[in-house]
């Protein structure tokens, strides 16, 4: 099963991660199956608004084959259309087929099964669904309403053209708790997207959420934004804290206050309210959520029995070899963490030549080696778990050895205000320069301590 919210691959016996992007460019060539997608037809797809080259199609189409295991001179799935674009080879992902091994029978009622799923899993997600008893919506309304949350909750990158319509159904009713709390929510993804702030849509996003908090003061999702934007945007904790504890209820909820009270180091109550997470939310059982508060408390049996409890599920998850490499790294197995390493790489895109040359690295110097490749080789600077510069950056510098170069990184995080640099007292990637004096003036900065 492909689950578009959770951006998953699911089958019986294991659970294959995937990027949003890599959602968006798998749908849109399986729904134009035996058709040319193309490739001005995935760059607006896929990155709508923005100006990027063609490499970054390149990129998205060689991560997509190393997911799928396929080869691009003798293509199972995705062939190469010289000049042209890329065809899909296999039927539409979700008709009578094996994707992977995943086997998809009766594709009226699996359809239909996926989009209810997903509309109930956004809906406990986010609380998006608020009490509107009192008011029926006009029909044009509702129908921009519940085509924004499909959108939302079945085509990852979709942010755009669910912001359009919530903003047209905000303009005929705009009082609305549904329909705020929608815009609050897209809003507050498009704020961080590309792991920085964006100031027009901050702006739009404080705005809707102070009017939301005004008409509805109990509102559980305006005080669940409320506290990640306290905690993210403006760094005031104390307040986030309170605002967080007002919002519990949902999955999502718990899964964000134990993010934020991982971040503070208090690994004890992250960790209940991780597990509350998963009770509420089955598939929080996949999550490595539970791995993590371990490895960054330090407790790395633990972490990695907890991983060993997931292999069969989620040996193919992007985040589960993130956290298998960190915690391999962590407890001085070189090899091994270089290997899950390796891993990444190719299911980010790297190529053959890349990986040749950080191996070589990787021989001489160890993972230093590897890191320093990726701090001052590599170029292409793709998503491996190491989150986006200048963060990643900062996490390469650390670990090949330049203290100061790391710090510098960091500065620029925080200057940026890129939402990872918030768990940088917990990260166990920095324990290296804790006691530098420009390292704890900058947690001071960000009302974090050790």
């Amino acid at each position: 099963m492909l689950d578009k919210t959770t951006c998953r691959l699911i089958s019986r016996t294991e659970t294959l991660e995937l990027e949003q992007k890599q959602v968006v460019a798998l749908t849109l060539l399986s729904d134009n199956a035996g058709n040319v997608v193309k490739k001005s037809d995935i760059l607006d797809t896929v990155w709508p608004d923005t100006v990027v080259s063609e490499d970054a199609i390149y990129v998205l189409i060689n991560s997509l084959r190393n997911i799928l295991k396929d080869n691009a001179r003798n293509p199972e799935y995705i062939k190469t259309i010289s000049g042209k674009g890329y065809l899909w080879l296999k039927p539409a992902i979700g008709k009578r087929q094996r994707v992977l091994g995943y086997k998809v029978r009766e594709l009226g009622f699996f359809c239909m099964m996926v989009v209810v799923a997903c509309a109930a899993y956004y809906v406990k997600v986010t609380g998006l669904y608020a009490s509107e008893k009192s008011h029926e919506l006009p029909y044009q309304v509702k129908q921009d309403l519940i085509k924004a949350r499909y959108l939302l909750a079945n085509h990852p990158g979709s942010e755009t053209e669910a912001l359009s319509l919530l903003k047209s159904a905000d303009a005929l009713e705009p009082n609305n708790a549904s329909i705020l709390e929608s815009l609050v929510s897209v809003l507050f993804i498009k704020s961080i997207q590309g792991d920085s702030i964006r100031a027009e849509h901050r702006i739009a996003f404080d705005h809707t959420l102070k009017k939301l908090l005004n008409l509805h003061p109990d509102n559980k999702v305006a005080h669940l934004y409320k506290a990640r934007s306290l905690f993210l945007f403006e760094r005031e904790h104390m307040l986030a804290d309170k605002h967080f504890q007002h919002s519990l209820k949902t999955a999502n909820s718990h899964s964000h206050y134990g993010q934020f009270l991982l971040a503070h180091r208090q690994f004890k109550l992250a960790l209940q309210h991780i597990n509350q997470y998963q009770l509420l939310d089955p598939s929080g059982y996949s999550s490595e959520s539970v791995a993590w508060v371990y490895l960054m408390s330090g407790n790395f049996a633990r972490a990695f029995k907890e991983l060993e409890k997931l292999k069969q599920y989620s040996k193919g998850s992007y985040y589960y070899h993130v956290c298998l490499q960190a915690l391999y790294e962590v407890m001085g197995d070189e090899i091994k963490s270089f290997n899950e390493l390796i891993w990444l790489m190719k299911r980010g895109g790297y190529t053959d030549e890349d990986i040749a040359e950080i191996s070589t690295n990787f021989t001489k110097t160890g993972l230093k080696g590897a890191y320093t490749w990726l701090l001052r080789v590599d170029q292409k600077r793709l998503s491996i778990g190491q989150y986006s510069p200048p963060m990643s950056l900062a996490r390469y510098a650390v670990s090949a050895g330049d203290s100061k170069l790391a710090i510098s990184y960091l500065l620029q995080a925080v200057a940026q205000r890129q939402p990872s640099v918030m768990w940088v007292a917990t990260d166990p990637k920095f324990t290296a320069i804790h006691n530098e004096p420009d390292f704890i003036s900058l947690l001071k900065t960000l009302n974090l301590s050790l």
